[in-house]
């Protein structure tokens, strides 16, 4: 009896012994698990903090992305209307232009006109004075053939009185008609039929009339041809007055020319300026796209180191369970012997276990509080990614916006 007391009390002592163990063996585990947990804690509030301010820092670098490109889509609108402006000047000018040139091109076709009449005016002069002349070859002959043969001495002065006149008009006579020819033909023919100084006299006379009215016809002639020479000049002079002002319309437009093209060069510079930045804004979104995408594989760390310390607290929990069956079944067997000192080692247990309970509640309620952090950054993630959307889309509204 004191041998199976002494047998008993020994393994009580034993069972006591590794119930401490145990103990001990549990307090370090929930030491260790605790400060994991606290330096995961740390971590994750760290990479939080790290998370947020670079959040905010992007935010903020988007926002004055978001406002230079305001400012430059508003500087891009207003080079547009000014180019848009230029460009219907240039087309006024153009126009006025076009204007000017038929206007010069019709001065010109009645300039030329007017210098073919007078070209045919002097070709017309031309001929009559070669008429005129052969009229005064044939009057010469005719007169010394009148010496020779018809004019007594006493009519030779009124003659030559007669033919000097005749040389004087005959030498201001400039322009003949066309049928002057014929006419001295005839004077001819009635100076050969002639059989009388009388006769000879009349027929002077006559043509002496017929002078006199080409001499009228002559200085009807001069004074048209005069007034043709006056509206020649007239239109000379006015075209060359056409001329001045077009060549001072047209330098103006070569310098509203020049302007416009020097206005549309700083517009092409300041749209490659803009399209520079265009880029340069492009390149900001890809890294922002690209922090965005680094800042999912941080959560999705976390979550997988949230996940490791869950299954290793549940492999621990199963460990736990399983190693208090153990002892429960243990100390089940030997209830019957021990059951006053079980009975205090059920209610310390019971103890521990509630103690656990309450630990695994808190750390649960961690998770939870963890799991709503990452469905909160989440959200702010699917933000963010929506900001940049809507970004893209703005940038790609201002480039289908923009002048080819």
């Amino acid at each position: 009896m004191v041998f199976a007391r002494r047998q008993l009390e020994t393994e009580i002592a034993s069972r006591a012994m590794d119930l401490e163990e145990l103990k001990r063996q549990r307090k370090d585990r929930q030491s260790e698990e605790a400060a994991a947990a606290a330096a995961a804690e740390q971590s994750f509030v760290a990479r939080r903090r790290e998370l947020g301010n670079a959040k905010r820092a992007k935010k903020e670098a988007l926002d004055g992305v978001l406002a230079a490109a305001e400012e430059e889509e508003q500087a891009l609108r207003w080079q547009r209307a000014r180019a848009e402006a230029c460009h219907s000047n240039e087309a006024a000018l153009h126009a006025a232009l076009a204007s000017e040139r038929s206007i010069a091109q019709r001065c010109q076709v009645e300039l030329q006109e007017a210098e073919q009449v007078l070209d045919e005016r002097r070709a017309h002069l031309g001929l009559v004075e070669a008429r005129q002349l052969g009229l005064q070859q044939q009057q010469e002959v005719a007169e010394a053939d009148l010496r020779a043969r018809y004019v007594q001495p006493s009519l030779l002065k009124a003659s030559e009185a007669q033919l000097a006149l005749l040389a004087r008009q005959r030498g201001e006579l400039q322009v003949s008609v066309a049928a002057k020819r014929d006419e001295e033909r005839r004077a001819a023919e009635a100076l050969a039929s002639a059989e009388s100084p009388e006769r000879l006299h009349e027929q002077l006379l006559h043509e002496q009339a017929r002078v006199d009215a080409l001499t009228a016809e002559f200085h009807d002639a001069d004074q048209q041809m005069d007034l043709l020479t006056g509206a020649v000049q007239e239109t000379q002079e006015e075209a060359a007055a056409r001329d001045v002002a077009r060549a001072k319309r047209q330098g103006d437009w070569r310098r509203a020319e020049a302007e416009v093209l020097e206005r549309l060069g700083d517009a092409t510079a300041k749209e490659e300026a803009a399209e520079d930045m265009a880029r340069a804004l492009s390149e900001e979104l890809d890294k922002l796209q690209q922090d965005s995408e680094q800042f999912d594989e941080d959560f999705a760390w976390l979550e997988g180191r949230v996940d490791e310390v869950r299954q290793h607290w549940s492999l621990a929990d199963e460990a736990q369970a399983a190693e208090l069956a153990a002892v429960e079944t243990r100390s089940l067997r030997s209830a019957e012997e021990v059951e006053h000192q079980l009975a205090s080692l059920s209610r310390s247990l019971g103890r521990e276990l509630q103690k656990r309970g309450e630990v695994n509640s808190k750390i649960k309620a961690e998770m939870r509080r963890d799991q709503e952090l990452l469905e909160g950054y989440r959200q702010e993630e699917a933000a963010v990614q929506d900001l940049v959307e809507g970004r893209d889309m703005l940038f790609f509204m201002a480039t289908l916006g923009a002048p080819e």
